[in-house]
């Protein structure tokens, strides 16, 4: 399930989907201790029903996941599809 959007470093252009950290807050598309995938873009999680969008640039040598930041909403396996809605 996508967790985000990553954007290019303007944010005006989609580069690729996130699935969001893995159950260790890891990012699964990099080695632990190396740069995360979308390190130097901007990304733009998929809100939950009712809250606002928005997007944030990762820093270019961030080795952390940013979404682990949002908390357990973006944890592995949590839902952000709203109700009545499939991706």
């Amino acid at each position: 399930m996508t967790r985000a959007l990553v954007l290019s470093t303007n944010g005006l252009q989609f580069v690729s989907r996130c699935m969001g950290p893995d159950t260790a807050g890891n990012c699964p598309s990099a080695l632990r201790g190396e740069t995360v995938a979308c390190a130097g873009r901007v990304v733009a999680p998929i809100p939950s029903a009712g809250a606002r969008p928005f997007i944030w640039a990762v820093e270019p040598d961030a080795k952390v996941c940013p979404l682990t930041a949002l908390g357990p909403l973006f944890a592995a396996g949590a839902s952000t599809e709203q109700p009545g809605r499939g991706e």
